[in-house]
């Protein structure tokens, strides 16, 4: 009895909170265009500025008005890294499911794994430097 008191009871509160959060379409399309309005009016007051089309890039004197940030290039993973990676996940993975000790199992077929990746991962290497 008590159970069906405290169900009726949270159902009754949830059903009264969801309603109260409901709006019209009359009140959601006024929201609308309030926001529209207002994303109107602070792309007008933005100042776009017009690109010099009479610098000269190529002349000797020409100094960048900010400095420019160098960003070096990203290293990429070599294969036999990924391959290690992929190796060890995979071989964890199935060492615990088929292993009688599954933490075991995960540990040793990750060793395997990743070694196994890390092999035909540096002959992929070989093969893009040929």
């Amino acid at each position: 009895m008590k159970k069906l008191i405290k169900s009726t009871a949270l159902g009754i509160l949830s059903i009264a909170t969801f309603s109260c959060n409901l709006k019209t379409s009359d009140q959601a399309e006024l929201e609308k265009l309030r926001a529209l309005e207002a994303q109107r009016n602070a792309m007008q007051s933005v100042n776009v500025a017009q690109p010099q089309s009479d610098i000269d890039f190529e002349s000797p004197n020409y100094e960048p008005s900010e400095p420019v940030a160098y960003r070096p290039e990203k290293k990429k993973m070599s294969a036999a890294t990924k391959g290690a990676l992929i190796g060890a996940g995979a071989g964890a993975a199935s060492g615990a499911v088929i292993a009688k000790k599954p933490v075991k199992g995960a540990v040793l077929g990750g060793v395997i794994g990743a070694g196994a990746g890390a092999v035909t991962g540096s002959i992929i290497d070989k093969k893009k430097k040929q």
